[in-house]
């Protein structure tokens, strides 16, 4: 007697006879080389579909009528399994061991066998223990959507992708290629650090570091969109505003340098003063002051540290409330006023008082050669 094999689905029970049937453990056999298996039946009183004509065919307005779904599902010859292998593309054993180095985890979900996925995954060896913090998730199908809406960052197919997966993507990944994502994920990483360096840089080496930085959590211009849309062959620094930065460059430079105590000119060959005989400073006025030395050695010395600090003090007080200027290129304070980003007062404060710091707590002006 041909073996019998009886099948539960949705519609009902299904029965399938033959004498090709594999059992079991062929089919885990042959799912565990990386197949996917398909049973193929056929059904004897429907005839033939090579010769299939329309409406003169007998099977045709059987397959049309849903009430005979039940009765053609029912009693099939089994011939036998077909396994169609999927092997990755060759960039995918890459691209998770460029993941495993990066310490990105890799999950596979799937509605495939459990031993296929198996051996798919086993020739790449991806099999995670534990889900990463962040998870991005892919996906193709309609029933990928809710998983890739939850995700972190959802990743839908461009190619096989359908409209309801790449709706509820954040991304849809053009060329359906997963070595794309890895190349992605290393551009954002090598962004994220390069900003990483430039802020570290700016906070360690200068005194206007923090509102520099500050300065990138600006909100945008309230009118940003009145505004006309830029052509796209726009130099990011044009001739007027390049105009601009080199009329507050000389202006800071004349501002911190020109004051009356002391010029620069004056301090130029202050080093050689020890050698020269018979050497005597006349008095000066400084404003409304007089200034004048017992020692006309100090004037290199005592005069010139004076000099500085004064220099240093103004130029900070002028970085500081430049930053302000910073705020917008074409608002004034009155629309763009500075409590709008509240990081760039705070760091304005913070570079106030590491000056204040460096110049009245004691020990601090003589490591930097200030007066205070």
């Amino acid at each position: 007697m041909a073996p019998i094999l009886v099948v539960a689905t949705n519609r009902g029970i299904t029965i399938i006879r033959g004498t090709n049937y594999r059992s079991p453990h062929g089919l885990l056999e042959m799912s565990s080389k990386g197949l996917r298996c398909l049973g193929l039946a056929y059904k004897d009183d429907l005839g033939k579909l090579s010769g299939y004509n329309a409406e003169t065919h007998p099977a045709h307005s059987k397959l049309l009528d849903p009430s005979c779904c039940c009765s053609i599902e029912s009693d099939l010859v089994f011939v036998g399994v077909v396994g169609l292998r999927d092997p990755p593309h060759e960039e995918v054993h890459k691209a998770a061991n460029d993941c495993r180095i990066a310490g990105i985890k890799i999950m596979v979900i799937t509605g495939d066998n459990k031993s296929t996925t198996e051996a798919f995954c086993r020739e790449f060896s991806c099999f995670l223990m534990e889900m990463g913090e962040v998870v991005t998730m892919t996906g193709d199908g309609v029933n990928d959507a809710p998983a890739l809406k939850l995700a972190d960052i959802g990743i839908a197919m461009g190619i096989t992708g359908t409209e309801v997966a790449k709706e509820a993507s954040d991304m849809v990944l053009a060329d359906d290629n997963f070595s794309t994502i890895v190349s992605a994920v290393a551009e954002g990483r090598a962004i994220y650090s390069n900003m990483k360096a430039f802020i570290r840089y700016m906070i360690s080496s200068n005194v206007d570091g923090p509102p520099a930085t500050a300065l990138g959590f600006n909100p945008a211009d309230v009118d940003i969109m009145q505004k006309p849309p830029r052509k796209s062959n726009d130099a990011l620094i044009n001739s007027w505003v390049f105009f601009h930065y080199m009329a507050s460059f000389l202006g800071i430079n004349l501002v911190s340098d020109g004051h009356t105590l002391v010029e620069l000119s004056q301090l130029y060959n202050w080093g050689e003063g020890s050698a020269w005989l018979n050497f005597t400073v006349s008095p000066f006025k400084a404003g409304n002051s007089l200034i004048t030395f017992s020692d006309p050695y100090e004037y290199f010395t005592v005069g010139k540290v004076k000099a500085l600090t004064l220099s240093l003090s103004v130029l900070v007080e002028i970085e500081m409330f430049n930053s302000l200027n910073a705020l917008s290129e074409d608002n004034s304070l009155i629309k763009m006023p500075p409590w709008r980003n509240p990081w760039l007062l705070i760091s304005m404060s913070a570079s106030f008082g590491l000056h204040s710091l460096i110049l009245y707590v004691p020990s601090q002006p003589d490591i930097f050669v200030l007066s205070h």
